[in-house]
């Protein structure tokens, strides 16, 4: 019967849900390697620290920004052992990545205790973290996107999530018949997918030297030599 066929067709669709490790009948997620480049961010934070203390500010605890604070807390010890990270979180839900104002006061408490260097992974939160590097002339790291723009020279770099080739991946294989078990789950470096922006604008800040050691960092990370997600 028509619609019989109709229904088995509707029963054996694949939904793919872009930054998430759910794992349910036939929705699958499709997760980043976050630690792999927040790893490059604490490296970098720690090394432009001059009081050894840096900041990590995330929307919400929920294993997707767990990996980010994960990743940049080794960066940054791997850069200096004696590194201090102060850890962060707008709310316990999900009003966190949209929360500016909070993120902002926390912010400005990082940076009256000592720290100098603040990564925000909060999502439109991340916004006040970057107002108040600007009003207090800290340094930040942006998320996502390229924010490098929004504060020249005080956004080192932004950790870039490239949502939009990871869906002409996916795209790509299922248009090609892929088994739906064939679908790549996890992208991070070695896919381009997550990486930092090209240091345009903070070039004279963070310098030829540091920028040439992070290039070789993010080398040694695809090619496994550094573990970015383990715990310490």
């Amino acid at each position: 019967h028509p619609c019989s066929q109709v229904t088995a067709q509707i029963r054996t669709l694949n939904f793919y849900v872009i930054d998430s490790d759910i794992d349910e009948g036939n929705i699958r997620g499709i997760s980043f390697r976050e630690d792999e480049g927040s790893y490059l961010c604490g490296y970098l934070a720690a090394r432009m620290s001059k009081t050894g203390r840096v900041g990590f500010v995330g929307g919400v605890k929920i294993p997707v920004i767990e990996r980010f604070a994960l990743g940049y807390r080794n960066g940054a010890l791997a850069a200096s052992s004696s590194a201090e990270v102060v850890e962060r979180y707008v709310a316990s839900d999900f009003s966190g990545f949209n929360n500016a104002e909070e993120a902002a006061n926390i912010a400005q408490e990082i940076y009256q205790s000592g720290g100098d260097v603040i990564f925000a992974a909060a999502g439109a939160s991340g916004l006040g973290v970057i107002s108040t590097a600007v009003k207090t002339r800290k340094y930040v790291i942006g998320v996502d996107m390229n924010q490098d723009s929004l504060a020249p020279g005080l956004v080192l770099t932004s950790m870039l999530k490239r949502v939009d080739l990871v869906v002409e991946d996916i795209a790509r294989s299922l248009s090609q018949n892929a088994n739906p078990a064939e679908v790549k789950r996890s992208y991070g470096l070695a896919d381009g997918a997550v990486g930092l922006t090209d240091f345009q604008l903070s070039f004279k800040v963070v310098g030829e030297d540091l920028i040439s050691e992070l290039h070789q960092i993010r080398k040694d990370i695809i090619d496994k030599k550094i573990v970015t997600s383990e715990s310490k």
